[in-house]
This record gives C-alpha cells, sequence and structure tokens, in this order.
C-alpha cells in the first residue's frame, strides 16, 4: 500500500499459521516517521504476531534510525518475539559480529536447524541488504575494486546477499527439507539512482513508475519445481501481490481473505510458473495510485503490452551502470507525461525511449476509460498524523527502542 497496513488485514504468515504451519519472519518493514493507526512489522526474529512501528533506514550495526523526528535520540529498531532485543543491536561499522546481513540469517539457519520436519515450515525472510545506509563487512567491499568506494560497498551488500542465500537452502538441504520447498527470491523496488545502484539499461529508479523503478527480479527454485522447468524463464506478468494467493494455495488455503477493506486481488501463479499453463494469468496490474498521496491523479497502470503514465512522472530519465559515480549525483527532476498521458509499448520498448500516445488519441482515451475504471476502486487511506510527542516519551522509557505506543 501506499500507506500504513489496515489494522485489520491479515498477513499470510498469521493465516499460515493456523493451517498447521510453523509460520516464522524475519524481516524489515520501513514506513514513515511515527504513526499512530498502523501495524508495520519491525525486523524480528521469531514466530508470527509480532506487530511494531519500524525504523526507516536503521543502521545494519547498531539499528539505530536514521529518521528525524522532533526526538533528542536516536531510536533503535530490533526486536525480538513479543519484545525489543535490548543488547543484541551493534556497536557500529567494524562490530562484524552484529552486522544484521549476519545476524538475520543466522536465526533463519538456527529456524531451519530446530524446525519439527513432522510440521510444514513458512518462512518469510526480508534482508536489509541493499537497502540503504550503505554498509558492509570489508571481506565483503574489499571483493570490488571500483573506483567509486560506494560501488564497492555496494556490491559487497549484494555479495552478502548471495551468502545469504547459499546460507539458508545449504541448511534446508543438510536438514532434508529442500526436496520439498519452494524458494522464491525477489526485491521490491529498483535502486534509488540518488543513493547506489543501477538500473541499467531501465529508466528511472525507486520511488518512480519506470521500468527501473517497479521491475525487478525474480528467482523460483527448489525441490517442488520439476526439472522440466530448471533454467526456464516464466515470460509474463507477475506482481508481488499475486505470491499471498499463490502461496495460500500451496499451503491448501484459499487465499481469500474477508477481513480486509477489500477482496484479494491477488492470482495463483504456480501453474504458470510450473508450466502447466501457458501464461501467466495476470494481464493487468496498477503500478502506483496517488503518489505519496497527492491530491491529483498520478500513477501509472499495466495493459497488457501497453504501460499508461498519468501525472508528471519524475526521474525521467537514464543513469548508466551506477550512480552517484564520479560526476556527482544524478538529477532526478527531469519530469515527462505532466500536460498528457504517456503510453508506451514495453514489449517492444522496454527502456522507455518511443511515448507513442500523441499518435494513438484514441488508445489513450481507452487505457484512460480503464484508469478511470481502475480509480473508482478502493484506494489505501492517506498517512495519519505524525504523533512525535507520543512516540518520543514511549520509545525513551523504552531504552531507545521502538516498539508499539498506540
Amino acid at each position: 500500500p501506499t500507506s500504513c497496513t489496515e489494522m485489520t488485514r491479515v498477513e499470510l504468515e498469521s493465516e499460515a499459521s493456523e493451517t498447521g504451519y510453523n509460520a516464522k519472519v524475519c524481516k524489515r518493514r520501513p514506513p514513515p516517521p511515527p504513526l499512530s493507526h498502523c501495524v508495520f512489522c519491525v525486523p524480528v526474529w521469531g514466530s508470527v504476531n509480532n506487530a511494531a512501528v519500524a525504523s526507516l533506514f536503521q543502521d545494519h550495526y547498531t539499528q539505530d534510525a536514521s529518521w528525524s523526528t522532533k526526538c533528542s535520540f536516536r531510536s533503535r529498531d530490533l526486536f525480538e518475539n513479543d519484545h525489543p532485543a535490548f543488547g543484541r543491536n551493534g556497536s557500529g561499522p567494524g562490530d562484524d559480529a552484529h552486522y544484521n546481513g549476519y545476524t538475520f540469517t543466522q536465526h533463519a539457519v538456527d529456524i531451519i536447524n530446530t524446525h519439527d520436519k513432522s510440521k510444514p515450515l513458512f518462512m518469510y525472510y526480508a534482508l536489509h541488504n541493499t537497502h540503504a545506509p550503505f554498509e558492509a563487512p570489508a571481506r565483503f567491499s574489499s571483493m570490488y575494486k571500483f573506483e567509486e568506494k560506494l560501488r564497492n560497498t555496494f556490491n559487497g551488500m549484494v555479495s552478502v546477499v548471495d551468502e545469504s542465500v547459499k546460507n539458508v537452502t545449504d541448511a534446508l538441504k543438510a536438514n532434508g527439507l529442500w526436496e520439498n520447498t519452494v524458494f522464491i527470491w525477489t526485491t521490491d523496488n529498483g535502486s534509488p539512482v540518488t543513493s547506489g545502484g543501477t538500473n541499467a539499461p531501465l529508466k528511472g529508479g525507486k520511488g518512480s513508475n519506470w521500468e527501473g523503478g517497479t521491475r525487478v527480479p525474480a528467482v523460483v527454485a527448489g525441490g517442488l519445481v520439476p526439472a522440466t522447468r530448471h533454467g526456464t524463464v516464466a515470460k509474463g506478468f507477475a506482481h508481488i501481490c499475486d505470491f499471498y494467493r499463490t502461496f495460500a494455495k500451496l499451503a491448501g488455503l484459499t487465499g481469500d481473505d474477508v477481513s480486509g477493506p477489500t477482496p484479494v486481488d491477488g492470482l495463483d501463479l504456480w501453474p504458470w510458473l510450473m508450466g502447466k499453463e501457458p501464461s501467466s494469468p495476470r494481464t493487468e496490474f496498477v503500478h502506483d495510485f496517488r503518489v505519496h498521496n497527492q491530491p491529483s491523479p498520478v500513477g501509472a497502470a499495466r495493459f497488457g503490452h501497453l504501460k499508461l503514465l498519468v501525472g508528471p512522472q519524475q526521474q525521467a530519465s537514464w543513469y548508466g551502470q551506477f550512480t552517484p559515480n564520479a560526476t556527482g549525483k544524478p538529477l532526478t527532476n527531469y519530469t515527462e507525461c505532466a500536460k498528457s498521458p504517456c503510453v508506451f509499448n514495453i514489449s517492444a520498448d522496454p527502456t522507455e525511449h518511443v511515448d507513442i500516445a500523441k499518435q494513438n488519441p484514441d488508445l489513450v482515451a481507452t487505457l484512460m476509460q480503464k484508469w478511470n475504471a481502475l480509480s473508482r476502486t478502493y484506494l489505501p487511506p492517506p498517512n495519519p498524523p505524525v504523533e512525535d510527542e507520543k512516540y518520543c516519551k514511549f520509545v525513551g522509557n523504552n531504552k531507545g527502542f521502538i516498539a508499539p505506543w498506540y
């Protein structure tokens, strides 16, 4: 969602636990600064039902939050089961024993090693890497010799992800779980071009509706994937919301969460991913509505090969193999689609160089009809007011650690 998670929404790990799964969560979810009436799941070790407000840009060693509030101190963001993980955070760069790329992965491995094999296991592990701030142990960043120190650090963080995936999959194999496992690795958005990373050759970056901000890789592996699918590429649409219903179906559930404010719109991708269906069941999706809760319509949607962008779209440029680089921070104020909608044929033009809207007014009108129809459906609520005073008082009395204060 574009704002906080609604209190009424059931998350997949909770639903899985009710059907006999041992559901484990190791994750972070960064929201805006302190908000009331929201549930955000913090970096947690352990079982489900751990909900609190998380920080944005927490340090990978100390877990200190770097976003600004009216507090006179920095809060720490680390939870363990139903309480803050006092004393489990580190002292800063160089304290590799507390680097969360290591500690979170080790906890995931420990869960696998101690898992009761008579029960199924659902694990959601959201790595901090490669999220800012950019920090990596020297044994990884020293592997790279680029002129830009930031690029060496960023690549080192990617290598931490590689090792984390290896350690988790090795644990699954060592415990005899791999052959009955579905393992999916993916990410949530493209690299932030003003902070670090690359989306080349795609246009734009994180926070934009261009392909560089929204198109991400995904890998499906595990023993349940038949040999006939090994090394193949599934060409078609897959939206992150589709994993909810896909996983639910694999677990023997319907994936129909009736408690939320709107019906679940995820689709079951499993038959397509396994080659039993020739194409993805998804043919369209919304990239974004009301970016940052702007009052006027701004966003994008995909309809088959065509992508419609409505309202001013920033980061309308291409940023090379790594940014920022020696020439400095890239400019992101290049804007397109402000005066009239843009349309791109993504299949023929994945780098979004050719806007075909002006040559196809009837096509634009048809796509706008679909856009307006989607606009009449449920939209997430705007962010509630910030509660700095209440937040600071609670966290200050909680040894500086974040936890629910509502």
